[in-house]
C-alpha cells in the first residue's frame, strides 16, 4: 500500500512538473520564432549576388512565330492572342505576359510562360518574390540555383525557369516532354538572345504595343 502511495505521488509530481514546464515554454518561449521575412529569404537565395540585374533590356519575342526544334512533332494548341498585360500592384512590377502551349496524344504537354519587365531589376524583383510566395514550407521556397546554367544568366530546376535580362522564362511539362524542358529553354533562350537590345524599354513600347493588340490570332 506504501509503495502504491509512493508511486502515484511520483506520477502526480511528474505531471506537474511537466504541465509546468510547458506553461513556461508558452508563456516565455526559450527561442524566438524563425525569421521568415521577405530579406532573410532573399539572404538565403543569394539573392544580392544574382547576376544580370544591372544589364540592358531585351525586346519581347512571339514565340509562336519561331521554329523550336525540340518540339517540332508536337503541334501547337494555344488559341487567341498569347499577350496580356498586367499593371503593378502590391510591390509586383508591371509585366507583359506571353504563354504558349503545345500538346500531342498520350498526356504529353508543354508550356512556356515569358514575364516581361521594363527593366533588369524589375524581373529579378518579381522572381524572387514568385518564390517567396509559393505554398511551400519556407525552406522548400528558397530557389537553388543551376550550376553550370542552362539557360539565361541565370537558371533554376535544371533550366525550366531562367532569367534573360529583362525576361523570365517558366517551364512546365507533363508525361515525356518533361525529358525535353532543358532542351527547350535552350532553344528559347537562343531566340531570346536574338533580340536587340535597348538601355531603355521605350524604345520597345510601340513593339510590344502592337503585339498585345494584335489581331490576327485565331
Amino acid at each position: 500500500m506504501r509503495k502504491r502511495m509512493i508511486l502515484l505521488l511520483g506520477m502526480i509530481f511528474f505531471l506537474a512538473l511537466l504541465v509546468t514546464n510547458a506553461c513556461k515554454t508558452a508563456i516565455d518561449p526559450l527561442e524566438d520564432p524563425p525569421d521568415e521575412s521577405l530579406e532573410r529569404f532573399k539572404e538565403l537565395a543569394d539573392f544580392a549576388n544574382w547576376p544580370g540585374k544591372h544589364g540592358p533590356i531585351r525586346e519581347g519575342v512571339d514565340l509562336k512565330k519561331y521554329s523550336i526544334s525540340s518540339l517540332s512533332d508536337v503541334p501547337i494548341k494555344s488559341k487567341g492572342n498569347p499577350f496580356f498585360y498586367s499593371e503593378a500592384e502590391n510591390g509586383i512590377p508591371a509585366l507583359i505576359h506571353h504563354s504558349l502551349h503545345w500538346e500531342k496524344s498520350g498526356g504529353n504537354a508543354l508550356t512556356v510562360d515569358l514575364m516581361i519587365a521594363e527593366s533588369c531589376e524589375e524581373i529579378h524583383e518579381y522572381v524572387i518574390q514568385r518564390f517567396y510566395n509559393s505554398s511551400m514550407p519556407f525552406e522548400l521556397r528558397i530557389p537553388k540555383k543551376d550550376d553550370p546554367v542552362i539557360a539565361g544568366e541565370i537558371s533554376f530546376s535544371g533550366g525550366r525557369r531562367f532569367i534573360r535580362n529583362n525576361i523570365y522564362a517558366e517551364i512546365q511539362a507533363l508525361g515525356e516532354l518533361r525529358e525535353r524542358m532543358s532542351q527547350v529553354a535552350k532553344e528559347i533562350d537562343n531566340i531570346l538572345l536574338s533580340k536587340p537590345t535597348a538601355s531603355s524599354a521605350e524604345e520597345f513600347k510601340p513593339v510590344m504595343t502592337l503585339l498585345i493588340y494584335s489581331l490576327d490570332y485565331t
